[in-house]
């Protein structure tokens, strides 16, 4: 039997939006800048990376597999060069960083390009506990919950490799690819030496 939220909800139009007033909502009425802002309070106002905030909101986006009918974040995504990627996340967070709701730090990774620190104002966590405290009033709050746990606590090479076995549609352009299956084979080994692994 398909789950439903608890708190009433519209499905909505699909339209363009053409300022922050006008920006899209899903069924909770929540824009992409209110998820960001969500995630951020819920991290303690801090996510690190892009990449990670990227597959954090796709996770929560993907709860529409197990809400028949609800939609999640309202955002669009396409595989790219680290798995799904999001227009309307890039666009979202550049307007938060432009309203100083968010400030950028950069630091190396093992990856391609440098992490950026995306650290939350006091307003932005403000707003973001207030998002929270709408989230906690629904239906779907323990799974959003379990995948904001997931997506900002593990290490990013195991988010990456989540989204990949799980939604391997978004891989076709990953640069990743490759690296992940080597690593993934390592780490299996290290769990289950008396296996074998050849992929």
């Amino acid at each position: 039997m398909p789950r439903e939220l608890e708190e009433p909800h519209k499905p909505r139009e699909p339209k363009e939006s053409t300022s922050a007033e006008e920006a899209k909502r899903d069924s909770l009425g929540l824009t992409v800048e209110d998820w960001i802002l969500a995630l951020l309070a819920y991290g303690k106002g801090v996510v690190r990376g892009k990449t990670r905030l990227q597959k954090a909101l796709f996770l929560i986006d993907r709860l529409e597999e197990a809400y028949p009918g609800v939609d999640f974040v309202p955002a669009r995504y396409e595989p790219r060069e680290y798995g799904p990627f999001s227009r309307d996340v890039a666009k979202a967070l550049e307007n938060l960083r432009k309203q100083g709701l968010v400030e950028f730090e950069y630091q190396d990774s093992g990856l391609e390009e440098p992490i950026t620190i995306i650290k939350a104002s006091e307003e932005a966590l403000r707003r973001g506990k207030e998002v929270l405290s709408r989230l906690k009033r629904t239906g779907a709050w323990g799974d959003i919950k379990a995948r904001m746990d997931f997506a900002l606590r593990v290490p990013l090479l195991e988010l990456l490799w989540f989204v990949y076995d799980m939604w391997p549609e978004y891989t076709e352009n990953s640069v990743l690819k490759r690296r992940l299956r080597f690593w993934r084979k390592r780490k299996l080994k290290k769990l289950y030496p008396e296996k074998s692994y050849t992929y």
